[in-house]
């Protein structure tokens, strides 16, 4: 991205300071109001000795950390009740509920909502966030392959709207 016309108006700051720390560099523009399309597989990462982060996350893991009344941990009684029946219908099987899933996706600000297709264009998640390590993957000389998105199965958003959101 070479910063110029709205563009320069519009992010005058990050503009100078990517034209003028770096001006032989081209970089991605932020993802709001813009069609972005990347490509990786569902996988996990060892991004520093000692730190892995496994590809796929379940209900078992929420519920491993599930500590009621603390507003960041506390899990809906709907919730619960469907992790103990283990029933989770055409969302899940063998009693296992996958929730999350990381993938060797490259994903700026603006990209939270961004749809995740697999390879036969099907809708599989929605992109949140990206790994800790994955935040400089947006200055290409630094961890260029530390990216790393983190998504959430659409199928426990489906579980969520269907069963979980009409008790809270």
């Amino acid at each position: 991205m070479r910063c110029s016309g709205a563009d320069r108006n519009r992010h005058a700051g990050l503009c100078e300071g990517h034209d003028g720390t770096f001006p032989e560099r081209t970089y991605w523009p932020d993802a709001n109001s813009t069609l972005r399309l990347s490509f990786g597989k569902v996988e996990g990462s060892e991004p520093r000795d000692g730190v892995v982060y496994e590809a796929f996350s379940s209900l078992d893991g929420i519920l491993e950390k599930y500590q009621p009344g603390d507003p960041e941990f506390d899990v809906p009684e709907k919730l619960l009740e469907l992790h103990r029946q283990r029933d989770y219908g055409r969302y899940a099987g063998d009693g296992h509920m996958p929730v999350c899933f990381t993938a060797s996706l490259h994903t700026t600000g603006g990209n939270s909502g961004s749809p995740v297709l697999n390879g036969r264009g099907e809708l599989i998640g929605l992109n949140f966030d990206r790994s800790w390590e994955s935040t400089m993957s947006d200055v290409p000389s630094i961890l260029p392959s530390a990216a790393t998105s983190l998504s959430t199965f659409v199928t426990c958003c489906s579980l969520w709207t269907r069963f979980v959101e009409q008790d809270i």
